[in-house]
């Protein structure tokens, strides 16, 4: 359930991962997940199972694949 603000989607629809990105590819090598709403990010190292949970982590990060 999203108990943050209503107007916003469900947590793992929040998040992208991103993997070749030249801006911040010094800083993520190995890519990076970043919420498209707050522009927050994390590594990939460190993901956001602790945010939004390991399924949706997952989720986020198979959504990758599905784009590619």
């Amino acid at each position: 359930m999203n108990t943050q603000d209503p107007q916003l989607p469900p947590p793992r629809e929040q998040w992208r991962f991103v993997y070749e990105d030249h801006r911040k590819k010094t800083e993520y090598p190995m890519g990076y997940y970043l919420n498209k709403y707050t522009g927050e990010t994390k590594s990939f190292e460190d993901g956001v199972a602790k945010v939004i949970g390991e399924k949706n982590e997952l989720y986020v990060y198979n959504q990758w694949w599905f784009e590619q």
